[in-house]
């Protein structure tokens, strides 16, 4: 079983620019909340009834695509720990230009970066094959080298 320690908060993006909609809240004694990540939240394709869809936005849309980011690093290392799921965001994820840490957390998640360095660290051969598929394979080794269990 999996637990649930990992990104809890997630910031939403667009277009390389945060989404100023949505304010920071302080739920308790006053301390407001940072985002740990940030990924895509606006613009965002969703069922609306039957037979409908609709363009949404919001960080309860950046959520779900973290979620589906850490199920696919799962699916090439299923031995990773939560500590290591965050660890691997957070270090692949590119600041944007022009915001504070404290704004973006790290920045903004790189999917394929995330799953290819899961899958290194899980078979170095396999991980570099795909970063190699992917054209990322240098940033997959620079990050990796630093890489401390």
């Amino acid at each position: 079983m999996f637990s649930c320690l990992l990104i809890s908060k997630t910031g939403a993006v667009a277009d390389h620019e945060l989404l100023k909609m949505f304010p920071r809240q302080a739920p308790r004694g006053g301390h407001e909340i940072h985002p740990d990540t940030l990924a895509p939240g606006q613009d965002i394709l969703t069922s609306d009834g039957p037979n409908d869809y609709r363009e949404v936005a919001g960080t309860s849309f950046a959520q779900p695509f973290i979620s589906g980011v850490i199920a696919l690093m799962l699916q090439v290392n299923p031995n990773l720990t939560t500590v290591e799921v965050k660890k691997i965001l957070v270090e692949t994820s590119v600041p944007l230009i022009g915001y504070t840490e404290k704004d973006q957390g790290s920045g903004q998640i790189q999917p394929l970066l995330a799953v290819a360095l899961a899958s290194y660290l899980n078979n170095k051969a396999k991980g570099m094959a795909l970063a190699k598929r992917l054209g990322i394979k240098q940033q997959v080794f620079d990050i990796a080298s630093k890489w401390k269990e």
